[in-house]
């Protein structure tokens, strides 16, 4: 896999480093010039101390025929086709005289690995004029860097056994520095030790500290005959044993992470195709991905069936799909940051698309770019298709919220605010949701009626102990935005308890039944309307029927009287001879019943006739439509005082009045109201003593309360229920009909106001009229 390999370069890469260190440091020891450079550029790499001091400058990046032979053209030892042939591995050694100081150099090339393994091209340039010693011949050092690239042979590949390898390693040793069969060559790694011959120690130990040292992997060490006699190195021996020792540590902990890697590759393929989840791999300057087995059997192919290209993530692409993942994933490559997340389809083998949600990260170099993403790749259309069931069901239950007139809320017992409110609320109280939680858990306070509190904290109290989830139903006064006040009847019902099971959230609808209320209310106002009008009619024609019979019956009987006398009338004028005789009869018979009984018939015609107009007014009162308006009671009063003046005057009166709120009503009808009631307190009055008559008002309980009282006679108790009924006088022998009062009462009806008499005989009588503030 992708990612195993990068791990195998990067720790290739790190033994090249250590080699190229080791190289350099045996470069540096020795007296004899050697330089390394690019076999296609030919530019200068590297030139040891004794070169550079040799020049005078470090020369490194120049062309090296050009700057150290004086050629024009690259020399036929740099081009040697045998220095870069795998099959030929000794130096090659040839003579040469430097053009540039004349000198002849006995010269040894090699080519050898350097940056990211490399080939570049070594060479070492011995001095042929110059009295050299023994120890300053690089013959060793030759020796040392051959077994150095033989010791790189053999722990480039993975084809060997560990135990091989290791086993090679002492001989290697050995050969190098020419030991004799009695040296015993140790070499030491992670703990575990390997000898000339073969493994010593077959246990595998932890890494410990070596010599100090923590960072070499392990260590040699070599010894002539006895266990306790050791070979004394040189320092630059002593570079190459520790260059051995650190690439064979390298090369194990090479094989291990491989190993491992190797096992967390098959844990990572059983683990993603046991969750359902697919693995790509993506380096972003390539076109070439890595699919897994399982990325791709989601979309019903077999593992060798979908090439490794970004082209084929592409055209598996729903179409419109297509452009927006292009601008995410462009837009995330531009500016990485976090986790790539992205929900996107992929079509199918069988032509059907799938619901694919992706997470990436990714690697960036030194400059912020994105070299490579990796991620994982999970199908996601079952939960997409409950994701859409559960959104068509949210947009069916939300039509049916906006189409409900009611407004549906959940409150929070503990935090005494709504945690969700449907949009209806605005039409109800003028409020917002956003407005109502701004409240916070002032909300109850600020708009719910001060008097339904109590209430309502008992209500929420009952639901919070509820056992069992029943729903509950209150009644309470709400403020609207513009300060009115609204009658609502919400249901309750738990909705969220906590662990001790006491009830949290209850979700309610509630309902604005201010009309009904109203309605409701009217009613009762209307059905106790009816019956008064009931109670009246049954008395109008009860009155009717004994004030209207007895007038009837003297008409009836005296119109008896006059026909017997026109009888008598007709027999006497038959029978009469004489004029004289006819006038004196007519004038002795008729005369005196005649007159006396026209009298009676009269007087019971204009009973009846009063007794009619007064039904009349009372009916023309109660079916007369109102015409509303503001009434400057002061002003009315006052009215009424200017009308009665007359009476005022001459029974000297006194009538007074403090300052009267106003009113809304029919100004006629009202009007009519206390002319009645202020006409009936002049005639009630004692003549014992002067008569006062005071009017007052006030305003209580959405009312404004008038009061008419007076200083007569009174009322007593047992008379104070009927004085409204129509007809009704207390003294018949007292001027009027007795439909008065009775005006009085229905036009307060109309009103919807109230009426009410306290009075006790001999001290006066007082009338309270109230009348609606609204």
């Amino acid at each position: 896999m992708n990612h195993i390999n990068t791990v195998k370069n990067t720790q290739n890469n790190d033994a090249a480093t250590t080699l190229k260190d080791v190289v350099i440091s045996l470069l540096d020891s020795i007296h004899s010039s050697a330089y390394i450079s690019d076999p296609v550029s030919y530019k200068i790499l590297y030139v040891n101390k004794a070169l550079e001091l040799a020049l005078g400058e470090d020369p490194t990046g120049r062309i090296c025929y050009k700057t150290l032979q004086d050629e024009a053209q690259p020399c036929e030892f740099c081009t040697n086709p045998y220095l870069f042939d795998e099959s030929y591995s000794a130096p090659l050694i040839w003579t040469h005289q430097n053009k540039k100081n004349h000198l002849w150099y006995r010269c040894s090339d090699i080519a050898i690995p350097w940056d990211k393994g490399k080939k570049v091209r070594l060479e070492i340039a011995e001095e042929l004029t110059a009295g050299n010693t023994p120890e300053n011949k690089p013959e060793k050092y030759y020796r040392l860097l051959f077994y150095v690239l033989k010791l790189e042979d053999l722990l480039s590949g993975d084809k060997d056994p560990v135990s091989n390898i290791l086993s090679q390693i002492p001989s290697l040793v050995s050969e190098a520095f020419s030991f004799h069969n009695d040296t015993t060559v140790k070499l030491v790694i992670h703990g575990k030790k390997f000898m000339k011959n073969g493994i010593e120690d077959p246990l595998f130990l932890k890494k410990s500290e070596v010599r100090g040292r923590k960072e070499h992997f392990g260590y040699l060490e070599a010894g002539v005959g006895t266990k306790n006699k050791t070979t004394t190195f040189s320092e630059k021996e002593k570079v190459f044993l520790e260059m051995v020792a650190r690439r064979t540590g390298t090369y194990l902990e090479h094989r291990y992470h491989t190993e491992r890697l190797a096992a967390l590759e098959t844990r990572l393929k059983l683990a993603t195709e046991a969750s359902g989840i697919g693995i790509w791999d993506w380096y972003t300057d390539s076109d070439e991905v890595y699919y897994s087995a399982e990325w791709k059997r989601q979309l019903g192919y077999a593992e060798d069936e979908l090439p490794g290209r970004f082209s084929t993530w592409e055209n598996l692409l729903h179409p419109d799909d297509y452009n927006r993942m292009h601008r995410e994933l462009t837009d995330y490559l531009s500016n990485p940051k976090g986790i790539f997340e992205a929900v996107f389809r992929l079509k199918h083998k069988n032509g059907t698309y799938r619901w694919i949600q992706n997470r990436s990260a990714c690697i960036k170099n030194e400059k912020g770019e994105v070299v490579r993403m990796f991620g994982s790749h999970l199908d996601i259309s079952n939960q997409k298709q409950i994701e859409d069931k559960i959104s068509q069901n949210n947009k069916f239950l939300n039509t049916i919220l906006e189409v409900i007139p009611d407004f549906i809320y959940i409150y929070d017992l503990e935090e005494k605010q709504n945690v969700f409110s449907t949009h209806e609320i605005i039409s109800l109280l003028g409020y917002s949701a956003k407005d109502i939680q701004a409240m916070g858990d002032r909300s109850m306070n600020e708009i719910a009626h001060p008097d339904d509190l109590a209430k309502i904290t008992a209500h929420h109290n009952r639901l919070r102990s509820l056992k069992i989830n029943r729903t509950m139903e209150i009644e309470y006064r709400m403020k609207t935005k513009d300060g009115k006040w609204k009658v609502l009847k919400c249901r309750d019902k738990p909705f969220l308890r906590k662990e001790d099971g006491r009830v949290k959230q209850i979700i309610g609808i509630c309902r604005d039944i201010t009309w009904e209320k109203r309605t409701e209310k009217e009613l009762i106002t209307i059905s106790t309307e009816l019956g008064e009008k009931n109670r009246e009619l049954e008395q109008v024609l009860y009155t009717t029927s004994h004030d209207l019979r007895t007038p009837l019956l003297n008409i009836e009987g005296f119109s008896h009287i006059i026909e017997k006398s026109l009888s008598q009338m007709r027999e006497m004028i038959l029978d009469t001879g004489s004029l004289e005789e006819l006038q004196q009869q007519f004038k002795t018979k008729t005369d005196p019943e005649c007159h006396e009984a026209f009298k009676y018939i009269q007087n019971s015609i204009h009973k009846m006739d009063v007794l009619i107009r007064g039904l009349l007014t009372v009916s023309r009162t109660g079916r007369s439509a109102l015409l509303i308006s503001d009434i400057d009671m002061n002003t009315l009063v006052d009215e009424v005082i200017s009308n009665i003046s007359w009476d005022v005057r001459e029974k000297k009166i006194q009538i007074s009045h403090t300052h009267l709120y106003p009113c809304r009503g029919d100004r006629a009808l009202i009007l009519q109201l206390f002319d009645n009631l202020m006409s009936n307190a002049i005639k009630y009055l004692d003549p014992q003593r002067p008569g006062k008559i005071r009017i007052s008002s006030r305003r209580r309980n959405g009312f404004y309360e008038y009061s008419v009282s007076d200083n007569g006679i009174g009322i007593p108790e047992s008379e104070q229920e009927k004085i409204f009924d129509i007809f009704y006088q207390s003294d018949p022998e007292q001027e009027g009909v007795g439909i008065g009062l009775s005006i009085v009462k229905t036009i307060i009806n109309k009103h919807r106001g109230k009426i009410s008499v306290h009075s006790v005989p001999g001290k006066g009588t007082r009338f309270i009229v109230m009348l609606p503030a609204e």
